[in-house]
């Protein structure tokens, strides 16, 4: 029987997943640079290790109400296909633990639309269950050509200084 490690964490009261094949560290959320007039679902951005990396707001995405920064936020740090990297804010990590292909079950028709793209299965903790994302189904690809036009706006102003 096959399995995989995911990184499971909260938004709110729901349980999320996000297999660890695609994050690159988990981080404190410290120094964000808030980034005026861009998408609504970023919060600004991070320099990580001189890689600069927009702040992705789950919570945005969700339609859920803000609550600012607590001990327990965290970034998720991904790396989309198209080499763009990008941080997800989470309201804390729970754990990272190895589940098997039997404790995923295909997502319901009826939940999945052009708004939860994101959504790859749904995992079976016990009695609860958890919405296993996918990173490249989080962004538009829209979004993904504009965040990746503007990092390479903010890179050349960089080398001009």
């Amino acid at each position: 029987m096959a399995s995989k490690r995911i990184v499971f964490f909260k938004i709110g009261e729901q349980v999320y997943g996000l297999d660890v094949t695609y994050t690159q560290g988990i981080e404190k959320f410290e120094n964000l640079m808030p980034v005026p007039n861009t998408l609504s679902h970023i919060k600004g951005l991070i320099n990580l290790r001189g890689e600069v990396i927009p702040v992705y707001s789950l919570r945005r995405k969700f339609g859920m109400p803000e609550i600012g920064k607590t001990e327990s936020t965290q970034l998720i740090i991904t790396r989309l296909q198209n080499g763009i990297y990008l941080a997800f804010e989470v309201d804390g990590v729970q754990e990272i633990a190895e589940i098997s292909d039997d404790a995923e079950s295909i997502a319901p028709a009826l939940i999945m639309s052009g708004d939860t793209g994101y959504i790859e299965k749904v995992v079976h903790l016990g009695k609860n269950l958890a919405i296993l994302i996918n990173p490249e189904g989080i962004l538009t690809a829209q979004e993904k050509e504009n965040i990746q036009t503007y990092l390479d706006k903010l890179k050349g102003d960089v080398a001009k200084l």
